[in-house]
């Protein structure tokens, strides 16, 4: 499968209707200040993208801009990010490999 070439960010840029329903669909809020973190990251590193649209909703569903419980959600023990499971524990949230390990 070719690669779709990546582009600058578009001057018109915002929240598409495709992005607020799925953000709808999947229990996001904030989306405005999603949106706002999301534009100084890509400002910030010059960031390109082949869709947009995809790129926002990545950053939306990994709270880039932290505003799920106010801080980054990180493993207690090694500090690594917390995706897709983790455990809860006395300590704190674990990572798999942490809890793997235990």
């Amino acid at each position: 499968m070719k690669r779709r070439p990546t582009t600058d960010l578009p001057a018109d840029f915002g929240i598409s209707e495709r992005v607020r329903k799925w953000a709808a669909v999947k229990g996001y809020g904030n989306l405005d200040q999603h949106l706002e973190y999301f534009l100084l990251q890509v400002e910030k590193f010059g960031y390109r993208y082949s869709s947009w649209d995809a790129a926002l909703m990545v950053a939306v569903r990994d709270d880039w801009a932290r505003l799920g419980k106010g801080q980054a959600q990180v493993c207690a023990k090694c500090g690594g990010s917390l995706r897709a499971g983790h455990t809860k524990r006395k300590i704190g949230l674990v990572c798999n490999d942490c809890e793997a390990a235990a």
